[in-house]
């Protein structure tokens, strides 16, 4: 890989959970003779605020594969009052069957986040996935201004993961084990009970 040629392939990154998910990395890539660019520390350089990453270079003889785009799921309204419950659909794709996640953020003017995932065991035997938010009406205690408002843009993030080997929402590392994840982002707004969309 070449950063300087145009169109070349910088970097990959990869999202941890935690600090401490970077810090076993560290070790695990020492422990495999993977060559340390920069060991984990903040960024203040890049955002958001307590970025905290490391850089290494991948041992030789490693191949990198990229897989396919997410398919563009389905983002639409499942209702509109008392407050906006947004479905994401779409299908399971082999590569990525292992979790399906959805995020629909609103923050215009107050800050509103739903995130609903689905693990490879919730959806076994299913070759679609359906991310509704809740109807939540009926819980003791919840409130109607708590979930998403109409007539706010609203933009979604769609993710899915697939790999092989051990581990529950990332494989353990190890030889020989692949880790693939893809996402779609959009955004709507939901006027009445129409709306307005865009995805990619």
């Amino acid at each position: 890989m070449n950063r300087r040629r145009p169109g070349a392939l910088h970097h990959l990154a990869f999202k941890a959970s935690s600090r401490a998910e970077v810090d076993r990395l560290h070790a695990d890539l020492k422990g495999i003779g993977a060559t340390i660019v920069s060991p984990p520390r903040e960024y203040p350089e890049y955002s958001p605020p307590g970025y905290y990453a490391l850089f290494f270079k991948d041992p030789t003889d490693r191949a990198v594969t990229l897989g396919p785009a997410l398919t563009l799921p389905a983002v639409s309204p499942a209702a509109t009052t008392p407050y906006v419950r947004f479905s994401a659909t779409g299908p399971i794709q082999t590569q990525y069957s292992k979790a399906v996640v959805a995020i629909f953020t609103q923050a215009n003017t107050e800050f509103r986040q739903a995130v609903i995932s689905a693990s490879e065991g919730y959806l076994a035997g299913s070759f679609t996935y359906d991310l509704t938010i809740p109807d939540f009406t009926g819980v003791s205690g919840w409130d109607n201004n708590w979930g998403p408002a109409a007539g706010t843009t609203t933009l979604w993030i769609v993710s899915a993961t697939g790999y092989t080997g051990a581990g529950v929402g990332t494989p353990t590392p190890a030889e020989g084990v692949t880790f693939s994840s893809a996402a779609r982002s959009g955004s709507i707004t939901i006027i009445g009970n129409a709306g307005r969309r865009s995805g990619r």
